[in-house]
């Protein structure tokens, strides 16, 4: 019983109040500032020598931009002077952005800082890999993004892509385009072209018109007949196989169909 009595007392003694428990807190603390003056002071000093550096290239004249570094022949143009502001007050991501938003081909845009004057535009252009058919033969890069200028006609040095639709939508330069059959194509082509049966063939076409039966063609004339992306690798293998066939006996091929486990080979008559 005596444990219930002392319960409750303790349940009619009243809680301490916000405020008193607040002076207690504050009055600790000066307390212990008092006996320890050292790290607030530590504290204070280095608040005031980084402040006072950053109000210094804030205002010093020495940071102010004198240089501004372009690539030879650049396809953009500041759309705002940079000359003579301070380096520290630039929105260099926002700048960058805006360059790289004027040329489609431009895959990267890097504004950097070289201290403690000097502004320097870096640029990345967007490589072709292959071209595909819309109203002309334009070039497209790894990502799938179509670049605004078409191949030259005697260009023939890109892959053809066909069977990608011809779609406004999915080829607006500078996008990377969300067309699955372009983007079956360039998977295609990158396993081919890292394939060391294929290692001195061109690779002058792709055709994913039929995603079950993917076409190839090598070297301008011979046909390659494969099945869906999923048993490519495979594919690959027997062509390994079927290409040493025909350059030991010195064959001219029409096709040669390797969706079969023994490739078939077709001459030309």
């Amino acid at each position: 019983m005596a444990w219930m009595r002392r319960r409750m007392r303790q349940r009619r003694q009243p809680g301490i109040g916000l405020i008193p428990w607040l002076w207690k807190k504050i009055s600790g603390f000066v307390v212990w500032v008092w006996r320890h003056p050292q790290p607030v002071l530590i504290t204070l000093v280095v608040s005031a020598i980084a402040w006072g550096m950053c109000d210094f290239t804030q205002r010093s004249d020495a940071f102010r931009v004198t240089e501004v570094r372009l690539p030879a022949d650049p396809p953009f143009k500041l759309r705002e002077p940079l000359l003579g502001r301070n380096i520290w007050s630039l929105d260099l991501p926002s700048v960058a952005a805006d360059l790289r938003d004027q040329q489609p081909w431009l895959k990267e845009v890097r504004v950097v800082r070289r201290l403690p004057n000097v502004i320097e535009v870096q640029t990345q252009i967007r490589q072709p890999v292959a071209q595909v058919k819309l109203e002309k033969w334009y070039p497209v890069d790894a990502d799938g993004v179509f670049l605004p200028v078409p191949v030259s006609d005697t260009d023939l040095t890109l892959p053809k892509f066909f069977g990608v639709r011809n779609s406004k939508t999915s080829a607006k330069p500078g996008i990377p385009s969300a067309d699955e059959a372009l983007q079956l194509a360039l998977r295609v082509m990158r396993s081919v072209q890292s394939s060391s049966a294929l290692a001195s063939r061109h690779l002058e076409a792709v055709d994913v018109s039929d995603p079950m039966g993917i076409r190839l063609m090598l070297d301008g004339e011979t046909e390659v007949r494969c099945g869906a992306e999923e048993e490519l690798a495979s594919h690959l293998d027997r062509l390994k196989t079927a290409l040493k066939t025909v350059d030991h006996e010195e064959m001219s091929v029409r096709y040669i169909d390797v969706r079969f486990q023994d490739p078939v080979v077709a001459p030309r008559t």
